[in-house]
């Protein structure tokens, strides 16, 4: 067991791989929220499990930075242990008053479950649209649960040498757990559980999970189990014997009366419990790793569903209006692709924005040494100085004025001092132009503003080498 933030990638070519378990934090998130206070739009729409599912996905990428992320997903409609559970035997009922195993009747597989809460089930296409917004993949597969494709997917890219974590509480993923595929709990501060954490957390190997769980039961999937025995006498079983199997088959030797009668009455539906509770490996579901790849969000997306969910915090976190797209450097224009640029730079969109341009034109220290390393001469003069205005907003003192008049029979300032270039082979270090501005259109509501002139700081300027001009464009909402 551990709680390592970031675990290492299998390999250079084989990076972990990231199965989340939606519903199962779909419900959690849900359940939580209703504790505390639910959430809701201005107009009543519900968004408490919306907003906590969204918080856990940022949350996740954030401390893990999965290269691999994919989101499996259950569907509505009848599955294969459906058809499995109604071969189910008439199943008994231990009663604690009466000390005596009462016949009960069996509804058949999740029969116990109620209806989803219809404030949840107005969140799903939000939740959807939430993991379509951070391009995360939704996978499924009719006929089998969530957790069928999470162990089916587990068992294939693990065998590509891939480290597979399973994203869940649920701890019947603790099956799945071997040397290549892990739990990762985001409820418990990102516990990790592996071999030794699940026997350390539920006193048995992952192999002999479904063992336990066989013999439990359990009442929210309406898997009957071994009647009377429990959490407690099913782990002292398994460890005793080993497997349900062996258990049964040696059921005299267990000493205490409730358990050994549960187990020798009850054959037939506690192998079929064990059918029921094990998670399906053999799904016939198609995929394509290059799809589980993890993508920048889509922030145009994230924009117009934070919007509409009233969200806030998120929408300035994980969706700035800046348009987040590449940026592209063209370091020889010819004067078609400046005309081209100018022209797209004056369309509008929809509402009449303009698109806008941002323009950067940079000459760095590595250029300048080059041109003084093609001068033999160790001192030359060159272009004036800019005026401090373009690299300080604030105005210069008055002392240096008046130091200026002082030099100059004249009113009016004087020229710059010319910069002095020194060989590179002087102690001094050649410095970076101040030559760095930047075009972009005003701030405002007006279409038809100016661009304004702004100086920038040199820390934008890109790594170029030896390229005293670039210019780039982004679309500015």
């Amino acid at each position: 067991m551990a709680q390592a933030p970031k675990p290492p990638a299998t390999s250079d070519t084989t990076p972990p791989i990231y199965l989340l378990d939606s519903m199962a934090f779909i419900f959690r998130a849900y359940h939580a929220m209703q504790r505390q206070r639910p959430m809701s739009t201005r107009t009543g729409v519900p968004t408490a499990a919306t907003y906590v599912f969204v918080n856990m996905i940022n949350k996740l990428r954030k401390d893990f930075s999965p290269h691999y992320l994919a989101a499996i997903y259950d569907l509505s409609g009848p599955v294969f242990r459906d058809e499995r559970a109604r071969e189910m035997k008439a199943v008994k009922k231990f009663n604690i008053k009466t000390q005596q195993f009462d016949e009960i009747d069996y509804l058949g597989y999740k029969a116990n479950r109620t209806e989803m809460p219809a404030d949840l089930a107005q969140q799903l296409p939000f939740i959807r649209r939430a993991l379509e917004a951070f391009r995360i993949p939704i996978l499924s597969y009719e006929g089998f649960e969530a957790d069928d494709v999470i162990g089916t997917l587990s068992c294939k890219l693990s065998a590509l040498g891939h480290k597979v974590y399973v994203v869940s509480s649920d701890k019947d993923m603790m099956q799945l757990v071997n040397d290549d595929v892990l739990i990762l709990n985001p409820t418990k501060d990102n516990l990790i559980l592996d071999r030794a954490g699940v026997e350390a957390t539920l006193g048995v190997p992952p192999e002999r999970v479904i063992d336990v769980m066989a013999l439990r039961g359990d009442s929210i999937d309406n898997i009957p189990g071994a009647p009377g025995i429990g959490d407690k006498g099913s782990i002292e079983l398994i460890q005793q014997f080993g497997s349900v199997e062996a258990a049964l088959d040696r059921a005299d030797e267990v000493k205490r009366k409730t358990y050994r009668e549960s187990l020798q009455n009850n054959r037939d539906n506690i192998l079929l419990s064990k059918e029921l509770v094990t998670i399906h490996t053999g799904v016939p579901i198609d995929y394509d790793l290059g799809d589980m790849r993890t993508q920048p969000p889509d922030n145009a997306a994230c924009r117009e569903l934070f919007s509409e969910l009233e969200f806030t915090t998120l929408l300035k976190e994980l969706a700035p209006s800046v348009d987040n797209s590449p940026i592209s450097y063209n370091l020889s224009p010819t004067p078609l692709q400046i005309a081209a640029l100018l022209a797209d730079a004056r369309t509008t969109d929809g509402e009449g924005t303009i698109k806008g341009l941002t323009l950067a034109v940079f000459e760095d220290a590595r250029a300048l040494a080059e041109e003084v390393c093609a001068d033999p001469s160790t001192e030359e003069e060159v272009e004036p100085e800019p005026p401090s205005s373009w690299l300080s907003s604030s105005p210069p003192s008055s002392s240096r004025r008046n130091s200026a008049n002082r030099h100059s029979p004249q009113s009016t300032p004087s020229a710059p001092a010319p910069i002095r270039k020194r060989s590179p082979t002087s102690s001094q270090t050649v410095p970076r132009s101040p030559l760095a501005l930047k075009i972009s259109p005003a701030r405002s509501t007006s279409t038809t503003s100016p661009a304004a002139l702004q100086p920038i700081s040199e820390a934008t300027s890109p790594p170029f080498s030896a390229t005293p001009f670039a210019s780039s464009l982004s679309s500015l909402s």
